[in-house]
């Protein structure tokens, strides 16, 4: 292997493209070919390249790919947190798609903050991602819709796809991909196995008026209890967050309490008597 000098301040000199090119033996112009995937090369000239680029342990510089208009093969996922069992079994999902596609994944975090979340996704767009994946339960109101439909078109503009996942649509006009939870026929489905079980004093952690995931749990949660006629009672709703721990919070207060209701909410689980 051939050796690379070293600057004056004693640090290894990262390899360079042309380390690459005297190491395989061949032009520049074959080499930014084959890295890039552009130009098809006869298997021996790759075989060539890639052992060079292994034994010289390059990496390409991005900033030059970037300017060169090689795009590289990424997608991003932002989330509120990746504590949370949810966005972190969302995130894994999209790694592993990712990773199968030869896709590098990026993961970034809000912590709920739409300024944060703005500046992840410009960050995402200087990182030429090919998809920007947003995960989380929002406040949909005309700020956020005109928030996310200029989102959408800056980076459809860009050349990227804006992903919504676990968020309402935007819109007919509007180029993003949305994959939706039916959160309230999942609450209803779960309210009424529990009233079918015998279960009438039933506990709805996590309300949180105005946002869409709760409000939507909330319907389906109210929908079932009417299906099976039982009275409303408003005090069995707690207002909360959907964090594992602010559950079992909310959860440990009621039974303090003395309360023997049965508890419906997201990574809860029930196991109290009727």
């Amino acid at each position: 292997m051939p050796r690379r000098t070293a600057p004056d301040d004693g640090r290894p000199r990262l390899a360079t493209i042309r380390d690459v090119v005297q190491h395989a033996g061949v032009s520049v112009a074959t080499v930014s070919r084959i890295l890039s995937g552009t130009y098809p090369s006869a298997a021996a000239t790759r075989a060539k390249v890639m052992r060079a680029v292994r034994e010289l342990d390059y990496v390409a510089n991005a900033h030059a790919r970037g300017l060169a208009g090689v795009r590289p093969k990424s997608v991003a996922i932002v989330v509120n947190s990746v504590i949370s069992p949810h966005y972190a079994h969302v995130a894994q999902g999209v790694q592993e798609e990712a990773a199968r596609e030869g896709r590098l994944c990026i993961v970034g975090t809000t912590g709920g903050d739409p300024e944060r979340e703005l500046d992840t996704i410009r960050l995402m767009r200087q990182e030429q991602a090919e998809t920007v994946i947003l995960v989380g339960n929002i406040v949909a109101d005309d700020a956020y819709r005109e928030r996310m439909a200029s989102y959408a078109r800056a980076l459809a503009a860009a050349g990227s796809r804006l992903v919504l996942c676990g968020r309402p649509p935007l819109g007919p006009d509007v180029p993003a991909t949305v994959v939706e939870y039916d959160n309230t026929a999942g609450a209803h489905a779960i309210t009424s196995h529990l009233l079918s079980a015998g279960h009438r004093r039933i506990l709805f952690l996590g309300r949180r008026t105005g946002y869409t995931t709760p409000d939507s749990r909330v319907a389906g949660y109210r929908a079932a209890l009417a299906a099976h006629r039982v009275p409303h009672d408003p005090g069995l709703e707690v207002d909360g967050t959907m964090e594992r721990g602010e559950g079992h919070r909310m959860r440990s207060e009621r039974l303090g309490r003395g309360h023997t209701h049965i508890v419906v909410r997201d990574s809860v689980r029930h196991h109290l008597e009727p």
